[in-house]
């Protein structure tokens, strides 16, 4: 009997180890098709939408997850991604899903920042509109004081356990999801076409085609250099651009590497008759919105890759704080385009109004009761660490309370540092060794060993604390023995020293 098929659309939590993809295949009655990409809105399970159609419309369910990069890059100031653009794409891909005919799942996830509520609101209403299936583990969370918890590991996503038995129950209630709901409209979305750099016309420069995988993704990348100049077939005037497809390699085709990939950067100059701009990107595999949302391609519409020209308007992408180094190629999988004509959402909408609503998620398309007992598996956490911490934390913290003891034993007092002076060891060098001849004979060479010695001690120090400044003395008068300390520069021994280092001075110059 062949597998159901289910398409997962998502970001990040669709694809940690051990998570929600993990949860989902642990039945296995289903065919788990994977099209998440991390850091991706919901632009992006559109265009994986768009571009899968064939594998979308064999499926009988279609996962999607997006509102956590959603409220990500809306509340992100140094970016371009304002409400109204999310407002626009997020409509499109559910008009898209709803006029597949497949029944949908929506998971509304946890994520507490900048416009959560308008974010989260507007997917609970179109889902709430199309008749979509919904797990709203954000709802879950709020209702159960969770927040704290949410945030202890990683407020992005949810622990990989929990994403896991999310999956599993989501997939051993299949039978239980409805079909959307039978609405008299029509598709109003606008034709969606998505071109390659294969498909485009090369004007100057080269363009190399470099296959790039790993142990999630497959790709055909074309690499964009400073010299090269891409011209749009002319089928694509009259679209707009709507969002670009990258995934850099390094100078050897290899892979940068994770952290390496995040801070290296590159970038896309993008043209059209009336305007020209920049668009940043690092070198993960990278779906981002082109955030000037009305470059509409036209006959002298082109790309090229490194750009250098101040002139031009610069549109940074999501992690482009980390960026470190900047390389002067593109490597460019794909654009996505939307076609002049359809609806493109430019009514004005009220947000406030969206934040403040409540959204109820019909019965029977509400599935919050098959979310796992997170609040039950936090109180087990906190009941296990408040008895297992203390008991089995006591050796080290009675380890900790000894050296704690050796360290403050080892610690100078005030006392002890102002002894250390030179001046002092010096003097008391001179008081005890001043009767009998041979004392007072050897005298001026111990003097000259005890600041030979002093000296190569205060040089120690000194690259000690230039290794770990943790090492560095604490001001004296921070000590609890600074003012019985300063009587010991009234005794004789200080005082001769300090006055046999002033004559030493002024005779020889320079200091001992």
């Amino acid at each position: 009997m062949p597998k159901k098929k289910v398409v997962l659309l998502g970001a990040s939590n669709s694809l940690i180890k051990n998570g929600l993809c993990s949860g989902l295949r642990e039945n296995d009655e289903f065919d788990i098709i994977n099209l998440a990409l991390g850091a991706s809105s919901c632009t992006q399970n559109l265009y994986e939408a768009v571009r899968n159609r064939r594998i979308l419309e064999e499926a009988e369910l279609i996962i999607t997850e997006s509102n956590v990069v959603d409220i990500n890059l809306s509340g992100d100031a140094s970016m371009n991604f304002t409400l109204e653009l999310f407002y626009r794409n997020v409509n499109w891909l559910y008009a898209y899903l709803y006029f597949l005919n497949k029944k949908i799942l929506c998971l509304i996830l946890p994520r507490f920042a900048t416009n959560y509520k308008i974010i989260n609101n507007i997917h609970r209403k179109l889902a709430l509109k199309y008749g979509f299936n919904v797990i709203d583990l954000h709802k879950y969370y709020e209702e159960n004081n969770l927040q704290e918890f949410h945030h202890r590991m990683d407020s992005v996503h949810p622990q990989a356990g929990i994403m896991r038995e999310l999956g599993k129950s989501i997939i051993n209630n299949f039978a239980l999801y409805k079909e959307p709901l039978d609405l008299d409209i029509k598709n109003d979305n606008p034709v969606f076409s998505i071109v390659t750099p294969q498909d485009m016309k090369l004007e100057k420069g080269s363009l190399e085609c470099i296959e790039r995988k790993n142990s999630f993704f497959n790709e055909t990348a074309f690499r964009l250099t400073k010299e090269t100049r891409l011209g749009f077939p002319y089928w694509c005037k009259g679209y707009y651009l709507i969002a670009a497809h990258t995934w850099n390699a390094s100078d050897e085709k290899g892979e940068f590497g994770l952290e390496l990939s995040r801070k290296t950067m590159s970038q896309i100059g993008i043209y059209n008759t009336t305007m020209r701009c920049i668009h940043q990107v690092n070198s993960l595999n990278t779906f981002f919105e082109i955030q000037n949302n009305s470059f509409l391609l036209d006959e002298e519409s082109f790309l090229s890759g490194y750009e250098n020209d101040e002139t031009m308007k610069i549109y940074p992408t999501w992690t482009h704080k980390e960026a470190k180094a900047t390389i002067e190629y593109c490597d460019c999988i794909a654009f996505f385009l939307a076609k002049d004509g359809g609806n493109f959402y430019n009514e004005k909408i009220d947000f406030k109004d969206l934040e403040d609503e409540n959204v109820q998620i019909e019965q029977g398309y509400d599935f919050y009761d098959i979310i796992p007992s997170i609040r039950v598996y936090k109180e087990l956490i906190d009941e296990y660490c408040a008895l297992f911490i203390p008991r089995h934390t006591h050796h080290l913290r009675h380890s900790i309370a000894l050296l704690q003891n050796e360290l403050s034993l080892l610690k100078p007092k005030a006392s002890q540092r102002i002894q250390s002076y030179l001046c002092y060891k010096l003097g008391f060098a001179m008081v005890h060794n001043s009767k009998g001849i041979l004392n007072r004979l050897k005298l001026p060479f111990l003097l000259m060993a005890i600041a030979l010695e002093h000296k190569a001690k205060q040089q120690r120090y000194k690259e000690s604390i230039a290794k770990n400044p943790a090492l560095k003395l604490p001001a004296l008068e921070t000590l609890p023995d600074y003012k019985e300390a300063l009587e010991i520069k009234e005794h004789l021994s200080y005082k001769l020293g300090k006055t046999f280092l002033q004559r030493y001075k002024n005779k020889w110059g320079g200091e001992l």
